[in-house]
């Protein structure tokens, strides 16, 4: 058991991720680092009143996970502010040397040019109001799952919503 963290927060700036290219996005592991393992991270209960990622203003977080067998749950993950707001659940799961997770995602921004550009992506969406709703997996049977969770080995189902948008670039492979 990785204990818990608990923490309340006026304000949280993170940087903008890096953008990663498609090449090093599929890479296989370089390193001799073990995957982590969800089971041996701590518990999380956070709120953070101002939160903000590069330029993204996301405001209020509430973030709960929970322990399962072999990794942990997603109770509560929720964002509402300003700019839009972002919900989530899943589980992440670690036995038997192999990864496997699920997420369910429901994401509303009208800045999601922003929202991008803080994740790491191309603003290659420009709208005045977006919605994304994705159901997401990481199979344990997938050959990378020994390497861990690499979020762009993913499968699932996304739906995009744009109001008065459009598609500035759409890159081979998205």
């Amino acid at each position: 058991d990785g204990g818990a963290l608990s923490g309340r927060f006026q304000r949280v700036q993170l940087a903008a991720r890096r953008p990663v290219a498609q090449t090093e996005a599929v890479k296989p592991e370089e390193s001799n680092k073990s995957p982590l393992n969800p089971a041996q991270l701590p518990r999380l209960d956070l709120t953070v009143e101002d939160l903000r990622a590069g330029q993204a203003e996301l405001g209020r977080l509430d973030l709960r996970t929970a322990r399962i067998a072999d990794g942990q749950r997603i109770e509560q993950l929720q964002t509402s502010g300003s700019g839009g707001k972002i919900g989530a659940r899943g589980e992440w799961r670690r036995r038997a040397g192999r990864s496997s997770a699920d997420l369910q995602l429901d994401l509303e921004s009208n800045a999601v040019d922003q929202l991008l550009s803080a994740m790491g992506y191309a603003p290659n969406i420009s709208a005045k109001r977006g919605r994304f709703e994705a159901q997401l997996r990481w199979p344990e049977q997938a050959e990378s799952a020994r390497n861990g969770i690499r979020w762009a080995l993913g499968n699932g189902e996304l739906k995009l919503k744009l109001d008065n948008g459009s598609l500035r670039a759409v890159e081979p492979g998205a």
